[in-house]
């Protein structure tokens, strides 16, 4: 949380692994903006942090939820579109992913990139797109905080 003492334009940025860890957590419940308000509102606190502009937390939501998509299209522009539908469905951002279960989305997933589900999980092929994810993730926030500097 950010006090007084601490504006929020002199917060540092998150690092990668906690930018990691935070997509982590939204395994679970997906990355749509309401399921980050209800199970994982310190995943929008940390990509979206309070500005001392009065945002609501459903609006940092929305830019959490935004940021995540941005994340998955870039990583797409390097892996290609099987990756980032699969990032997508693992994140309950596809259509119709929202409301199945982990397992669910991990065959789903498996399905778009051509593997087994045991294999997405088992060979890290999930780690690794995670970790991508978060890398462009962290780019996009440091791009954005170079810009407000």
């Amino acid at each position: 949380m950010i006090s007084d003492d601490h504006p929020a334009d002199t917060t540092p940025p998150p690092s990668r692994e906690q930018v990691h860890d935070a997509l982590r957590t939204t395994v679970r419940h997906g990355a749509a903006a309401a399921n980050l308000t209800v199970f994982t509102p310190t995943v929008i606190d940390l990509l979206a942090p309070p500005n001392g502009d009065e945002d609501s937390n459903m609006t940092r939501a929305a830019i959490a939820e935004n940021l995540i998509r941005k994340g998955i299209t870039a990583v797409e522009e390097h892996d290609g579109p099987a990756v980032g539908s699969a990032l997508r469905i693992m994140l309950g951002l596809a259509s119709g992913t929202a409301v199945l279960s982990v397992e669910q989305r991990r065959r789903q997933a498996a399905r778009a990139i051509g593997i087994q589900p045991d294999t997405f999980r088992r060979d890290n092929h999930s780690r690794r797109y995670f970790l991508e994810l978060a890398f462009a993730i962290h780019s996009l926030i440091e791009s954005r905080s170079a810009g407000t500097r």
